[in-house]
């Protein structure tokens, strides 16, 4: 994957609480912009709980509607998300270990990043996940992982 779309943001959490927290599909959709009108569907998991797959219907243009179909394509508990989506762009999470703040002792470097290949690159840039979206997506989970730990 590109780091052309690359952020990260320290959390004071542990990564345990940082990675339980990125991998629940819920908080992925719900950074989606607004206009987006996005919303969580079938959420699949494998036998042991881990995240298999969800799909999100989302606003694509005007009254259109779409589902995106987001398949696992890489999971390593505490480490890292991969997710496909089936409209062509690729979403992965890191979180490390990093030196907490005070009085946390214990941090989280949370990183986001995206890329997809083609015209859905540019689509997507355009019209749904450009820099200010990876940031603000960043910014909220910060707050919401920090306010939970």
């Amino acid at each position: 994957m590109s780091d052309r779309h690359m952020h990260s943001i320290h959390v004071d959490a542990p990564v345990q609480a940082t990675f339980g927290y990125i991998q629940d599909p819920a908080h992925f959709v719900a950074c989606m912009p607004a206009t987006n009108q996005a919303v969580l569907e079938d959420v699949r998991r494998n036998p042991e709980g881990a995240l298999e797959g969800f799909d999100v219907r989302f606003r694509a243009a005007g009254p259109v509607h779409m589902t995106a179909k987001f398949t696992r394509r890489d999971y390593v508990p505490n480490k890292r998300l991969h997710l496909h989506s089936s409209m062509g762009v690729d979403f992965r999470i890191d979180v490390e270990p990093e030196a907490g703040v005070a009085p946390e002792p214990e941090g989280t470097k949370l990183t986001f990043s995206w890329d997809g290949t083609g015209m859905m690159k540019v689509i997507d840039k355009a019209f749904f996940h450009d820099e200010a979206y990876v940031e603000e997506t960043l910014s909220t989970w910060k707050k919401e992982i920090e306010a939970q730990s």
